[in-house]
């Protein structure tokens, strides 16, 4: 291996590890700041909170998916020394991103009193309308950055990204413990993520200039073909991500509309570990994606195939024990987290989407190599499918059952959506669909299902015990872990979690 190759080998070893080190400090910072969050805005304020981010999300879906292709068309330009075309396609970027931007923000000054008026999140029409202005205006603020970011992670410095990145992040954690604190509003939480995003824009744009001085935003750059490039890619994505996203985020719309923002606060606070645990795999399914591409330009389609199966399976075996330590401890850590004001409700919202967001995120291994491959159909598909269930299941199941109404249509809707996934994504790496998912599924789901009868077992032993209310959470903890430990290394020694294996390849 030439000195050359070792070079970028290390760099992509390096950027992986700082892009880890950000994601969990991301990670870290939500997990210390929510419990502060909750307990100073209360169930109601805290539900109309999350809703006002929801909708705001929703209004960024209409910005074509162009910033995708950001990383896409830079890095192949620079690998092609077309210096003056990233000049033009930045510069396009940028001031198609304004535009796209005050769309955004007229959109949500005339659509935001009808909005408000139909979903009953608590507060004022006036009030909350002139919140989602605000925030749509400082998420635009986020949006600007995708372009600026894109100049020091094509030129391979995810190192500098990230830690302009970590600053943002505690910019906002010193406004929110200092601020927010003693001022529990969402003009509050506005202005800190307002201030964080700004710093982390301005710093990007000044490090990318550093590394291309030859950037400009004069406005004789802006090219056509360069707008019809980035929209022409950056659709194929956003059909995708659309449906992935209304999926994800229908139930807090229908849990605002018929329940109220403390409904919405119930079903967010047990929801919030598995949003934890989502963001875990990302960097692995991030490494996938070039491993797989190695594989398809060599044209090894019978080794793509014993990927997409083996890492499918180990994938699944962790989730299981996973699974099997929530199931048990889940109560506990939330408790922990949030305060013994937890409502029980949102421990029952943890335990039935956890079984479908394990089933859904086990699609990851399989959609990462299929977009290596360059194929979009099967996820496309099957995250319709999760869109057009979910929204008819709790749709209906929330006249019947409320907040668990909505949890059951969810939960279902990821599973049946992401069988179709499996189903056309095997189709098209022409890989068995009734083996493929025998294979991966069989041995995790006994696992699970082993684990957890004992750790309800072990658990209905514990109210036996004479025992506080805490010292029974603390037990649980201490079981539901105990379990995992012993699962995995049971596993291990019967080769069901070939660790070495799996670290080799």
């Amino acid at each position: 291996m030439n000195t050359e190759v070792i070079k970028i080998k290390k760099s992509l070893f390096q950027n992986t590890t700082i892009a880890s080190v950000e994601r969990f400090f991301s990670l870290a910072v939500s997990i210390f700041t929510l419990p502060l969050i909750v307990s100073r805005f209360g169930n109601g304020n805290y539900g109309r909170w999350v809703f006002l981010l929801s909708i705001t999300n929703y209004f960024l879906l209409a910005q074509f998916g162009v910033s995708v292709s950001f990383k896409k068309y830079i890095s192949e330009d620079l690998a092609h020394k077309k210096y003056d075309s990233i000049k033009e396609f930045y510069c396009t970027a940028f001031y198609t991103l304004i535009a796209i931007s005050a769309i955004l923000i007229a959109a949500s000054g005339i659509f935001g009193p009808y909005i408000f008026g139909f979903f009953n999140i608590g507060d004022t029409i006036q009030n909350n309308s002139r919140s989602l202005f605000f925030l749509v205006i400082t998420s635009c603020v986020a949006l600007l950055n995708e372009i600026a970011v894109s100049i020091p992670q094509c030129y391979q410095r995810f190192d500098i990204a990230s830690y302009i990145s970590i600053v943002g992040k505690i910019l906002y954690v010193s406004i929110i413990y200092t601020f927010f604190s003693s001022n529990p509003t969402i003009d509050t939480m506005i202005m800190a993520i307002f201030i964080s995003n700004s710093a982390i824009l301005v710093l990007n744009l000044i490090y990318g200039y550093k590394l291309f001085p030859s950037l400009s935003l004069s406005l004789k750059y802006v090219k056509k073909f360069q707008l019809i490039r980035m929209i022409s890619f950056g659709m194929k994505i956003q059909v995708a991500f659309f449906a992935n996203y209304i999926a994800n985020n229908l139930d807090k719309l229908l849990i605002g509309k018929y329940l109220g923002p403390a409904s919405i606060a119930i079903y967010d606070i047990g929801t919030k570990i598995i949003t934890f645990l989502r963001e875990i795999p990302y960097v692995f399914f991030l490494i996938i994606m070039p491993y797989s591409s190695e594989l398809l330009a060599s044209n090894d389609l019978s080794k793509v195939r014993k990927v997409a199966t083996d890492f499918s399976k180990y994938f699944l075996m962790f989730s299981s024990i996973i699974f099997s330590l929530i199931i048990i401890s889940g109560e506990s850590v939330l408790t922990f987290w949030i305060g013994k004001n937890l409502n029980p409700d949102s421990v029952y919202v943890l335990h039935v989407l956890l079984v479908g967001a394990t089933v859904h995120l086990s699609t990851g291994i399989l959609t990462s190599i299929l977009k290596s491959a360059g194929k979009m159909r099967p996820e496309i598909i099957g995250n319709a499918a999760i869109m057009v269930i979910n929204s008819i299941l709790s749709v209906t199941f929330i006249y019947f059952w409320g907040i668990k109404g909505v949890v059951w249509g969810t939960s279902i809707g990821f599973i049946v959506g992401s069988i179709v996934l499996f189903y056309f994504g095997t189709k098209a790496l022409e890989i068995s669909f009734v083996e493929f998912m025998f294979e991966i599924f069989f041995i995790p789901t006994i696992n699970a299902v082993l684990i957890v009868g004992i750790a309800i077992i072990l658990k209905k032993l514990s109210y036996s015990l004479e025992i506080t209310d805490v010292g029974r959470l603390v037990v649980h903890f201490l079981a539901g872990s105990t379990l995992a430990l012993a699962d995995i290394l049971i596993l291990m020694k019967i080769k069901l979690l070939p660790a070495l294996e799996f670290k080799k390849k």
